[in-house]
C-alpha cells in the first residue's frame, strides 16, 4: 500500500488492487484485509500479519504485485 502515485506501475510489475467493501472492511484478492479506523489504517494477512498505517484509508492507493503468489 503507498500514499502515493506510482508512475508506470505496470511497467515495474505493479498493478492496481481493487478492493471490495463488506460493512466497514475492505478486501482484495480474497486475502488482504483493510480495516478503516479514522486517522489510522490497519492491513491484515494471514501470511504478512498486521500492519497499522497512520494513514485515513482515503488517502491510500492500493498496489499489488502482478501474478503475486503470497
Amino acid at each position: 500500500m503507498a500514499n502515493y502515485y506510482i508512475d508506470n506501475y505496470m511497467r515495474r510489475g505493479l498493478r492496481r488492487a481493487w478492493s471490495q467493501k463488506k460493512g466497514n472492511i475492505y478486501r482484495f484478492l480474497g486475502s488482504h484485509i483493510v480495516i478503516p479506523l479514522g486517522e489510522k489504517t490497519v492491513l491484515t494477512h494471514s501470511e504478512h500479519g498486521i500492519v497499522v498505517i497512520p494513514r485515513d484509508y482515503t488517502e491510500l492507493e492500493f498496489y499489488t504485485f502482478s501474478d503475486a503468489g503470497d
